[in-house]
């Protein structure tokens, strides 16, 4: 008597970390179970995290298991955050949480260092210069539409001082002007 054993071709496949989780030969009838990690994070500011299975078999949990009776192809979908940092000496206006946050791929990311010139008090004051980094721009307001990389930004500020310039009134010369720190 010849007994024949059924076996199904079981294909999970990903987009990121490892591009497949399993390629095998399953006995009918049996159950298997597959794991990835919630999120991910690469050393050069990106992250995915877990959304759902799709295919043959679905699930939203980041564990699946499931019987084997026929070939399973099965995708996992991720969400791709980036990581965008800014710094500033003064205070910017910003719909990020923090100055340092994990965007989704494709959301808008607003900076705005106004006023640009802020007084701090003794005939000093910091004036705006402009964004560096990632993106370079001298408007205070910096919006970045699609978010689809890393950034890390920072504001410059550059401090001026008041020079008043005083003589006897019959010189008839008054005036004050800002000067740069280090002119």
């Amino acid at each position: 008597v010849v007994r024949w054993q059924f076996y199904h071709h079981v294909l999970i496949s990903s987009n990121y970390i490892k591009p497949i989780i399993a390629d095998e030969w399953i006995l009918d009838g049996r159950f298997v179970e597959y794991e990835v990690p919630r999120e991910f994070r690469w050393e050069n500011g990106t992250m995915v995290r877990f959304e759902r299975w799709i295919g043959d078999e679905t699930s939203d949990l980041n564990r699946i298991k499931f019987q084997v009776k026929r070939p399973i192809k099965v995708k996992v979908e991720w969400r791709i955050f980036y990581l965008v940092r800014y710094n500033s000496t003064y205070q910017v206006m910003t719909n990020l949480t923090a100055p340092s946050s994990w965007v989704e791929k494709g959301s808008s990311v607003y900076l705005n260092a106004s006023p640009i010139i802020r007084p701090l008090g003794e005939g000093v004051r910091a004036v705006f210069q402009g964004w560096r980094g990632t993106l370079s721009q001298t408007s205070p307001y910096l919006m970045i539409e699609g978010v689809d990389r890393p950034l890390d930004l920072r504001a410059e500020w550059k401090k001026q001082y008041l020079l008043s310039i005083r003589a006897p009134d019959e010189a008839g010369i008054s005036d004050e002007i800002w000067i740069d720190s280090g002119a």
